[in-house]
């Protein structure tokens, strides 16, 4: 009871004292309130508040900060009167609805100034707890802190402090407010080089703290990678990235996270963030050092990348086992729907790390050999474990009848991406799912056009096979290359050159295969790809493609005849055919020029194709014919001759071109 009647004697008394009418009288009260506030006691606070008000802690600031004689000249020591505020002030923002208060968030400016002036000890502490209160009271305080200079007097202090100081986590916190909530894209513009130069100190805590603060910059550094908004921060970026060691920096913070005991949530974080600086830096970052020297000098280079590989795997597992269980074994709740939404988000990480694995190891550069002997074996072993696990995903998937979802687009993917380089792998087991595979759509997608899209570079090489045509023939595969073809256009609505050459590539694949399955396909299948097809090459106007489509054409042409395809088939134009020829004779022009080359030209394979079927195909379609007779190219070569053996032989030494003209030499037209 004593205490009690103490505590409120002592708080009657300071309060007595802030409502005096000299200077002095109110100080002292401050000294007593300092004392008081220091505790949870709101109510106090609040009194304290309502006794004072804010315009006498003005005064405070500008006598701690510039003339120690604006009060009584007794009390001469500027940095206790800063402190004293300072401390008063805090607490009154530790009160969300004081810290909302116009009266407090006018004080910003002034906050900011003392921060810029004081960046160490308890004043530093009190002041980003002062702006970290008011920008997290109301969004008005917030944007009052985003419009002042805070974020530059941040920056540079995490620049310029060494990686032990008390503030830094704060300061992290605070930029972190400043760059996540409410922030305008033309802020982050303004803002975008200041925030850049404080990434390499955040790397350097990320390397070398062993505690809390470590996961704040995890997170920091996550949402710098991964937000849209944060667009112009990595621009910034990444003009100053080949002068800095930030990035080994990142690498030794996930690996020392990876390996820690730490919650599989910060793991999973540490796995985002790897992710995004392969991203940015190219996949070659995942073979970085992460044991410096006294020097300075990376060791260990494998060390790294082996460990994330073993990571991804396994994670890549249990997640796949939990995703299978929620999504095809049991009934949905709301708290699964939650709970798969975050796997997905896991699993789509896990894939993207394999996908940058993969061609670190596909993309054999300096770095690459560089690894010991047996390193890149053991990384393949290890993928090739883990793409088994996903296709017995996609094989529950299909034994369960799902084909729609992003996570079994992700997972063709992914199995497409591994199968380009290793083919021979999984050979049986992806055949035997490749009708299902190309089933699959992403969410919210009418047409399984992406699952063909991410497959086209496998497809390429397993359909070499004569065996793996007639399958796809006989459940339509090719029908949807050819769909595919029609529909898939880059956002500036042109066709994407190496899409196209891929699936012109399985096309050709197919039709050469042709004569061993004449019933199971015909040229009506395949005249939807002419338009696209000849759009193309004559826009890419390079011999490669004119050379492919043409030869692809030619085969689709040798199928039928012209009275078929114009009168039955209904070709959509007169021009759409009129078209393929016109590409055809300029194909025929560069196979004629290709002789006075010095080396051999790498479409000789496709121009030996596109020529000798062209032969076969002047007596079922005269137009062609016609075309290629009367054509501007020959007329030229001929000079008003006629087309005889020995302007032939004048023309052309290649066989099958001396074969094609004296075919129109010998044929009536």
């Amino acid at each position: 009871m004593a205490g009690t009647q103490r505590s409120a004697g002592t708080l009657d008394d300071c309060l007595n004292f802030l409502r005096g009418s000299t200077d002095e009288q109110r100080l002292v009260g401050l000294l007593l309130a300092a004392k008081l506030v220091r505790g949870d006691d709101t109510k106090s606070i609040l009194e304290i508040f309502d006794a004072i008000g804010i315009r006498f802690f003005y005064r405070l600031f500008q006598s701690g900060r510039v003339d120690p004689h604006v009060l009584s000249s007794g009390m001469a020591q500027e940095q206790p009167y800063l402190q004293l505020a300072v401390t008063i002030i805090a607490a009154f923002c530790r009160v969300p609805d004081l810290a909302s208060l116009d009266d407090i968030i006018s004080m910003v400016p002034i906050l900011v100034q003392s921060l810029a002036e004081n960046q160490e000890g308890p004043i530093a502490m009190d002041l980003y707890e002062c702006l970290l209160e008011i920008a997290a009271a109301s969004e008005k305080g917030l944007v009052c802190v985003q419009d002042s200079r805070a974020l530059p007097v941040v920056v540079h202090y995490l620049c310029n402090s060494p990686t032990d100081v008390d503030c830094i986590h704060l300061a992290v916190k605070l930029l972190q407010i400043l760059l996540t909530k409410s922030m305008t894209e033309l802020k982050v513009a303004e803002h975008a080089e200041d925030v850049a130069l404080a990434i390499p100190a955040l790397a350097k805590q990320l390397a070398v703290q062993q505690n809390f603060l470590k996961i704040e910059v995890l997170h920091f550094l996550c949402n710098i990678f991964a937000s849209d908004m944060l667009v112009p921060v990595r621009l910034a970026l990444k003009i100053a990235i080949q002068n800095s060691s930030w990035p080994t920096d990142v690498r030794i913070g996930v690996e020392q996270i990876l390996c820690s005991p730490m919650a599989i949530e910060q793991k999973h974080l540490a796995m985002e963030l790897a992710e995004a600086m392969a991203e940015f830096c190219g996949g070659i970052w995942l073979l970085g050092s992460v044991v410096l020297d006294k020097e300075g000098k990376g060791k260990q280079t494998e060390r790294f990348f082996m460990l994330l590989v073993k990571t991804v795997q396994i994670e890549t597992t249990v997640i796949l086992s939990e995703i299978a269980r929620l999504q095809f074994h049991s009934s949905s709740t709301n708290s699964d729907t939650e709970l798969l939404s975050r796997k997905q988000r896991i699993l789509a990480t896990c894939f993207a790390l394999l996908e940058n694995i993969i061609n670190v190891i596909a993309d054999g550069s300096d770095e690459t050999f560089m690894m010991r002997e047996g390193i890149p074996e053991r990384a393949m072993a290890a993928l090739n474990e883990t793409i088994c696990i996903v296709l017995d995903f996609l094989q529950d998937a299909k034994s369960n009848g799902v084909t729609k979802g992003d996570v079994l687009l992700a997972s063709a993917r992914l199995v497409g991406r591994f199968l380009a380089d290793a083919p021979a792998a999984h050979r049986k087991q992806f055949l035997k799912l490749l009708q299902y595979l190309f089933s699959i759509t992403a969410d919210g997608e009418e047409r399984p056009l992406l699952a063909v899209h991410f497959l086209l570079p496998v497809l390429c090489q397993v359909t070499m096979e004569v065996g793996v045509c007639e399958a796809m023939i006989l459940w339509n595969g090719h029908k949807q290359i050819i769909e595919y073809i029609v529909h898939v256009k880059s956002p500036t609505g042109r066709a994407i050159s190496g899409l196209m050459i891929e699936s012109c590539d399985i096309l050709l694949n197919i039709l050469q295969q042709r004569s061993r399955f004449p019933d199971q396909i015909s040229a009506s299948d395949f005249v939807p790809v002419f338009d696209p097809l000849v759009n193309w090459a004559v826009n890419a106007n390079r011999a490669m493609e004119i050379a492919l489509v043409s030869s692809v054409c030619l085969l689709v042409l040798d199928l039928t005849n012209e009275y078929d395809l114009v009168n039955t088939m209904q070709v959509a134009s007169v021009n759409s055919l009129s078209n393929v020829f016109d590409l055809i004779i300029k194909n025929l022009e560069l196979c004629q020029q290709s002789e006075h080359l010095e080396e051999p030209a790498e479409e000789d394979d496709l121009w030996e194709i596109s020529v000798s079927v062209c032969v076969g195909l002047l007596g079922r379609y005269p137009s062609l014919m016609k075309a290629i007779r009367y054509s501007a190219w020959l007329q030229q070569l001929l000079v008003n001759e006629n087309l005889s053996e020995t302007t032939i032989r004048n023309i052309t030494s290649n066989q099958s071109l001396c074969l094609l003209l004296s075919s129109l030499a010998t044929q009536s037209i």
